[in-house]
């Protein structure tokens, strides 16, 4: 989770960034948690309401994403101009 968190904000996806903060661990402490309707429904719950955050950011981090392979790219690929 740390290293996402690390990740994202590199990429400048600070907002991501804050969603994975405020509801990763939560949702994988849920998830191993034995699976009895309560913690079910609290779990679900919880993924809801970080997927209604994610959603609201209306793609951006796809946008981030490309700006970010556009400056790197050259560290990752030869480029040969003929």
């Amino acid at each position: 989770m740390k290293d996402l968190v690390e990740i994202l904000e590199k990429i400048g996806a600070n907002e991501y960034a804050a969603i994975e903060k405020k509801y990763g661990e939560e949702i994988w402490r849920l998830f191993m948690l034995e699976h009895d309707e309560v913690k079910e429904e609290e779990f679900y719950s919880m993924i809801e309401k970080a997927d209604n955050e994610y959603h609201q950011l209306h793609g951006k981090l796809e946008q981030l994403l490309q700006a970010y392979f556009i400056n790197i790219h050259t560290e990752l690929i030869e480029v040969v101009e003929d």
